[in-house]
């Protein structure tokens, strides 16, 4: 079994959207992947992991710079749905959720802050790997794992 993370981001654009339209499915996954955000996000994801990804909001704009405000319903809903052990928030937008988040949760800068280098993703990437399979060996065990258990990941061990 491996631990779930769920990354959620800030809110989708697109330059052909339709601003306020609904934009959450397979297109979107695979613009996402496609864009600077998802080459940088990847930077964040650890190996060994189930990924889930996500926009705060259904919702995308037509332009870059323009803030939709959270869905806390839509964001509870999938949370609830999918069950991350660990759950990312990705920018300003979407850690103004931290309060509604019941999983073990983490804060990152959003993956296309220009700041941001590749030893921080890797730093950022390595926190959520160990917090994930934390979170699983309790959700597993408990608060400590039986006599001679371990809670390393599977390359540690």
């Amino acid at each position: 079994m491996k631990p779930r993370v769920l990354y959620i981001l800030q809110n989708a654009w697109h330059r052909d959207a339709i601003h306020g339209e609904r934009w959450d499915g397979p297109s979107w996954e695979a613009a996402l992947w496609q864009s600077m955000t998802g080459k940088r996000l990847r930077e964040m994801i650890p190996r060994g992991i189930e990924v889930g990804v996500m926009n705060a909001t259904p919702l995308a704009s037509n332009r870059c710079d323009d803030v939709l405000l959270p869905n806390p319903v839509y964001v509870v809903d999938r949370i609830t749905q999918w069950r991350p052990h660990v759950v990312v928030l990705l920018g300003g937008q979407a850690k103004s959720l931290l309060r509604l988040i019941r999983p073990a949760c983490i804060t990152a800068p959003h993956p296309c802050y220009r700041q941001l280098s590749k030893g921080q993703t890797g730093d950022v990437a390595e926190i959520i790997r160990e917090r994930a399979y934390a979170e699983m060996a309790i959700e597993r065990w408990g608060a400590h794992p039986p006599s001679g258990g371990t809670c390393a990941p599977p390359e540690a061990q």
